[in-house]
């Protein structure tokens, strides 16, 4: 037995201390190969397959191995493989029944458990916080991270009779399918609740929210949409001057209905500037605030909930005032980024200071006299407006929303009065399904801390009732050593081929077995 494993728990009675490696026939690396999606050769596994505990087999690339190397590295039914690198080292799966003929990648580690082991009970273990603890104290490598297969060897788990192991493996299944269910029904209330934001902002950019208000206030003069438009058109004018030119009406086709006071119109006509920051990212940012430096924000700073100055840079003044010329963010203008995977994203400015902006993030200046800045973030968020604002998005690798298409989205324009309300209502209703976010994120925070309460009591004898019949573990462990010390004696046999003798004979066999009565008859005589 390994003696240097450091098992924190006391051990019942029967239980030993053991490592991975004694309770397996074989730990090693998986095979070097390229994917290859011709449906030739075996399935090749890597980690990025392995998604919330399944395998979908049938997305599984397939890859060339040689003839001579495949069945080193044939995935079997109860193996259990790790992630060796990156992100997800230590991330496990067990190989269940349903395994093709496949093949495990480099990435990935495999070990062979013994037989005489419930290949469940040290899978169970590996989702253990006892488990993680020791792959994080035992990574080595800054940039990426590693576990190679001496330290997966040596990691130490508790050992109790393989009776009690079925007893554990049973009551941990049992438990967890009643949390499986309660976890799924609270991500269903929390995928609801996006639903229903979603549905908020419906209504509230077709005139639904406010569809009372409307009807109370219609004793009182308000603006039709004639004069609400001539408004918009009188406010362009203003902020553009000479550079104003009247714009073709929108096509309100594929549209929404809207309320006979509101119209659609350009989101140009309504924000005094839409700029993109700089295209040239300053060579010299700082890390800390210095003296004459200025916040330099990028699309990685603007979040749903708004502006997170966590991971912030800083550029010099100079360079600052050059940016600033171009893109001036103020308090209460809109940002949006307009570039990289999380492209859409509408945050209002939080900051009374000034700072630079960098090219993928676009900066919208709502006109104070017809357009309130929330109305047009909400809209943003929205189904309808963000679709008008992605389009048809450009670029390949990274997807990008252009400066024109930005100008040229339409949005719908109640007055202003009316957008306000809109607003508040907007932030009432989504402050009670914050509310309930809060109380699901709660409950799933407790069901997991639950899960590896339940893991806890398992390894350390507590989940299940002791039998003294039981054989102890460390008969089991003492056969499992004999086994292991009998195969390393005995000669590894192969045939011309290449292929193990045993494998050969058992090929030999089956192929007999489907031959008819008539052909082996025929053979046996030869034979005489």
């Amino acid at each position: 037995m390994n003696d240097n494993i450091a098992f924190d728990l006391e051990l019942p009675k029967g239980w030993i201390k053991t490592s991975v490696g004694e309770v397996s026939d074989k730990i090693h690396y998986g095979y070097t190969a390229s994917a290859d999606f011709k449906n030739v050769g075996p399935k090749l596994l890597r980690i990025t397959d392995i998604q919330r505990n399944k395998v979908d087999w049938d997305t599984v690339p397939n890859c060339k191995i040689d003839k001579t190397e495949i069945e080193k590295f044939l995935l079997s039914e109860n193996d259990l493989v790790f992630a060796r690198t990156g992100a997800t080292v230590g991330k496990s799966f067990l190989i269940k029944s349903d395994v093709p003929k496949a093949v495990f990648a480099s990435y990935l580690i495999r070990a062979k458990l013994n037989s005489s082991i419930n290949p469940k009970f040290i899978y169970c273990y590996f989702q253990s916080s006892d488990y993680w603890r020791q792959i994080s104290n035992n990574k080595v490598g800054i940039g990426q991270p590693n576990v190679n297969a001496a330290i997966l060897s040596n990691l130490s788990l508790p050992l109790p009779p393989l009776p009690e192991q079925h007893r554990i493996v049973a009551k941990i299944e049992e438990l967890f399918t009643k949390l499986d269910v309660a976890v799924d029904e609270l991500k269903k209330a929390k995928a609801q609740i996006k639903r229903y934001r979603q549905s908020v902002l419906k209504n509230a950019f077709e005139g639904k929210l406010t569809e009372e208000w409307r009807k109370q206030t219609s004793n009182v003069k308000g603006e039709t949409a004639e004069e609400l438009l001539a408004k918009i058109k009188e406010e362009r004018k203003k902020f553009l001057g000479k550079k104003y030119k009247e714009l073709p009406p929108v096509d309100t086709t594929n549209l929404p209905q809207l309320p006979e006071e509101w119209v659609w119109t350009q989101l140009d006509c309504v924000c005094k500037k839409i700029q993109d920051g700089t295209h040239f990212s300053p060579k010299v940012q700082y890390k800390d605030k210095l003296p004459a430096t200025y916040p330099y924000v990028t699309a990685k700073n603007i979040k749903e909930y708004g502006l997170d100055l966590s991971d912030i840079t800083y550029i010099e003044q100079e360079l600052h005032k050059t940016i600033y010329n171009r893109c001036n963010p103020e308090f209460g203008d809109i940002l949006l980024t307009k570039d990289g995977a999380k492209t859409g994203v509408a945050a209002l400015n939080t900051l009374d200071e000034e700072f630079s902006l960098l090219s993928s993030v676009a900066l919208l200046k709502p006109n104070k006299n017809i357009l309130f800045n929330k109305f047009l973030l909400f809209y943003l968020k929205s189904e309808i407006g963000l679709q008008m604002i992605l389009g048809k998005m450009t670029g390949v690798a990274i997807k990008r929303i252009i400066l024109e298409k930005i100008n040229n989205s339409v949005i719908p324009i109640a007055c202003l009065d009316e957008q306000i309300i809109i607003s508040n209502e907007i932030e009432r209703h989504f402050s009670v399904a914050d509310e309930t976010e809060k109380i699901i994120d709660q409950s799933l925070k407790q069901a997991e801390r639950l899960r590896q309460s339940i893991l806890k009591d398992a390894f350390s004898g507590k989940l299940v009732p002791q039998d003294p019949s039981d054989p102890p573990a460390s008969l089991l462990l003492e056969k499992i050593k004999a086994e292991k010390e009998k195969l390393a004696k005995e000669p590894k046999r192969k045939s011309r081929t290449g292929e193990p003798a045993e494998k050969l004979l058992e090929r030999i066999k089956a192929k007999r077995a489907k031959q008819t009565p008539a052909k082996r008859t025929k053979r046996d005589v030869k034979k005489k």
